[in-house]
C-alpha cells in the first residue's frame, strides 16, 4: 500500500466520522426540539380549555343553568376575539373597564347578552397562541366552535364565532373530522361532561416549529459541509505528517535491500512512528554490523588460508624445480601447515554447527574437577617454560552428596573450552604472572573461571573478544597470537551446554574469562 492510498483512506474515514456525528447530532436535537414544541403546545392547549371551561361554568351559572342563553354570550365573546384580529390584535378581555383606550376594545358583559356580571376571577379568556398569532398574523388558530356534550355523548352546546345559529342541542357530535382538544367540564352537581374546543391546536407552534426545524437543517447542513472541509483540511496535513515517515521508512527499506547501508531516516518522537523508526535504526545497525562480520569472516578466512597455501605452494615448486630434495624433512613443514588447515577447517565448521543450534553433543556424567586437573597437568610444562605460576582451586560444594564439577555434558566439548581459555590466558600472561583455574559450584550449576595477570583488555575491546578472527593487539600474527577462533569456539560450545561465558578484564591487572554451565540441560538429550 503505498503513501497516497493511506493517506486516501484516511481522509475518507475523518470525513465519513464528521458526517456520522453531524448526524447524529441533527436527529438528537431535532428529536428534543420536536419534543419540546409538542410538549408547549399540549399545555398550551390544556391551559386555553382550562380558561374557556371557567368562563363557561361563570356563563352557565349566572344564566340559571340554561345552555340555550349561554351560548348567544358565548358566541358573541367568540366573534368579539375574531373582530379583535381583525383590529390591533390586542387580546381581550371579559372583566369590567373603565373605558376603552386607542386600537383596544373591551367586551361588557350587557353587549355580550350576559347579566352584568363578570368572572369571578378576571380570567382573560385568549388563544394559547395569540402571541404568536400577533406576531405572525395567522387568523387561523383561534378559537372558532366550542362543544360541550354531557356524560351520555349528547351535544348540549355547540356555539361558533360565524353567523349560523347555534346548533340543536341533544345531538351527536364528531370530533374526529376537525382538530379539537378536549376538557373534562363539571358544574358542580348540575352538569358532568366534556368541553370540546375547536381550531385551536398548536397551529402556531407547529409553523414555527417549521420554520426552526428549517433554519436548523439549514444550519446544520452548512455546519456539516465546513465542518467536513475544516475536518478534511486538517486530516490533510495531519496524515501528511504521519504518512511523510512512512514513506521515509519504506525508502529507506528498498535502499537498504539494494546494499545502501547509510540511508538516513530522520525520524524522532516518542509515538509509535516514533518507535517503529528507532527499531528501524537498530535493526539496520544490526544488519549492518552482521554484514560487516560476514565481510570480514570471509577475509580473515581467506587470509589465514592463503599462508598456508603460499608455503605448500612454494616447497612444491622448490621440489619440482629440484632445487630441494624430496626428503622426509622437506615435507614435514609442510605437513604442519596442512594440520594446520584441517584445524582450521574443522573448528570453522564446529563454529558453523553450533551457530545453527545443530552441534552434536555425547551427553554423560562428567566431572568438570578432573577435566579441570588434566588440562593444568597438560599446560603445566609450557607454563613451567613461560615462568608462569599456573594453579587451580576447587570451592565446596553446596550438595556433599554431589562432586562439585558434576554436570551431563560432553566431556570432550568441555575439555576444548578449557584447553582453550588457559592457553588464551598462558599466551597472555607475561613472565613472573600466575594464571588460576577456579572451580565453584550450586545446586544447579557449574562455574569455572580462568583468571591472569596479563596486560588486561581494553574497554573498547570486551564486547569482540568472541568474535571470530579477532585480535586486540592488531601486531600479533597467526604465529604469536593464533587464528582468533579459540574464544569463538569456547563460547560456540559452553551454550551449546545451555551456559554462559563471560569476561572481566582491567587494564593492568589482568582477566577473568568464567563459563557457567548447568549440572543438567533443560531438556534431556
Amino acid at each position: 500500500m503505498n503513501t497516497v492510498t493511506v493517506r486516501t483512506k484516511l481522509l475518507a474515514s475523518m470525513a465519513l466520522l464528521v458526517l456520522l456525528m453531524a448526524g447524529a447530532f441533527f436527529t438528537l436535537s431535532r428529536g428534543y426540539l420536536v419534543h419540546q414544541f409538542r410538549q408547549y403546545a399540549t399545555t398550551a392547549e390544556s391551559e386555553e380549555a382550562s380558561q374557556w371551561a371557567r368562563v363557561i361554568r361563570f356563563y352557565y351559572t349566572s344564566s340559571g343553568n340554561s345552555w340555550n342563553q349561554t351560548a348567544p354570550i358565548l358566541q358573541d365573546l367568540l366573534r368579539e376575539q375574531s373582530s379583535e384580529e381583525h383590529g390591533d390584535r390586542t387580546v381581550t378581555g371579559l372583566g369590567p373597564s373603565s373605558g376603552t383606550t386607542k386600537g383596544s376594545r373591551v367586551v361588557n358583559n350587557q353587549s355580550a347578552g350576559g347579566s352584568g356580571v363578570t368572572p369571578p376571577d378576571g380570567s382573560t379568556v385568549q388563544s394559547a397562541h395569540s402571541a404568536t398569532n400577533n406576531s405572525s398574523g395567522d387568523q387561523d388558530e383561534q378559537v372558532s366552535r366550542l362543544i360541550v356534550v354531557d356524560s351520555n355523548g349528547h351535544k348540549v352546546l355547540d356555539v361558533t364565532s360565524g353567523d349560523n345559529d347555534a346548533p340543536s342541542a341533544y345531538t351527536s357530535v364528531d370530533t374526529d373530522s376537525v382538530h379539537m382538544v378536549s376538557y373534562p367540564l363539571k358544574i358542580g352537581s348540575q352538569f358532568s361532561g366534556t368541553l370540546y374546543i375547536g381550531d385551536t391546536g398548536p397551529g402556531g407552534l407547529l409553523s414555527m416549529e417549521s420554520q426552526v426545524m428549517r433554519s436548523m437543517t439549514f444550519a446544520i447542513v452548512w455546519g456539516m459541509l465546513l465542518a467536513t472541509g475544516v475536518a478534511l483540511t486538517l486530516g490533510y496535513f495531519l496524515s501528511k505528517r504521519l504518512t511523510n515517515p512512512l514513506h521515509r521508512l519504506s525508502k529507506a527499506i528498498l535502499q537498504m535491500g539494494r546494499g545502501d547501508w547509510d540511508v538516513p531516516v530522520n525520524i524522532s518522537g516518542r509515538d509509535e512512528v516514533g518507535q517503529l523508526a528507532k527499531a528501524f535504526d537498530q535493526m539496520r545497525d544490526q544488519l549492518r554490523a552482521g554484514e560487516h562480520v560476514r565481510k570480514q569472516l570471509v577475509a580473515d578466512v581467506a587470509h589465514e588460508l592463503r599462508t598456508p597455501l603460499t608455503i605448500l605452494e612454494g616447497q612444491l615448486e622448490l621440489v619440482q624445480q629440484g632445487l630441494k630434495s624430496a626428503s622426509p624433512e622437506t615435507f614435514v613443514p609442510m605437513l604442519d601447515e596442512v594440520i594446520r588447515l584441517s584445524g582450521l577447517v574443522e573448528d570453522l565448521h564446529q563454529l558453523s554447527l553450533a551457530d545453527a543450534g545443530q552441534l552434536t553433543l555425547n551427553r554423560q556424567q562428567t566431572d568438570l574437577t578432573d577435566i579441570a586437573q588434566r588440562v593444568v597437568e597438560n599446560f603445566s610444562l609450557e607454563a613451567e617454560s613461560r615462568q608462569v605460576d599456573l594453579a587451580m582451586h576447587v570451592e565446596g560444594s553446596v550438595d556433599l552428596d554431589k562432586p562439585v564439577g558434576e554436570i551431563l555434558g560432553d566431556p570432550h566439548r568441555m575439555t576444548q573450552v578449557l584447553v582453550n581459555l588457559v592457553d588464551n590466558a598462558l599466551t597472555h600472561t607475561p613472565s613472573g604472572g600466575s594464571v588460576t583455574v577456579t572451580l565453584s559450584s550450586d545446586a544447579d550449576t557449574v562455574t569455572v573461571a580462568v583468571s591472569d595477570t596479563g596486560p588486561g583488555i581494553a574497554p573498547e575491546h570486551l564486547p569482540h573478544v568472541f568474535d571470530r578472527f579477532y585480535r586486540a593487539d592488531n601486531n600479533r600474527s597467526r604465529t604469536t597470537g593464533g587464528m582468533g577462533l579459540g574464544l569463538a569456539i569456547a563460547k560456540g560450545f559452553a551454550e551449546a551446554h545451555g551456559g554462559t561465558i563471560e569476561v572481566a578484564s582491567t587494564v593492568g591487572v589482568g582477566t577473568t574469562f568464567t563459563v557457567v554451565v548447568p549440572r543438567r540441560p533443560a531438556t534431556n538429550l
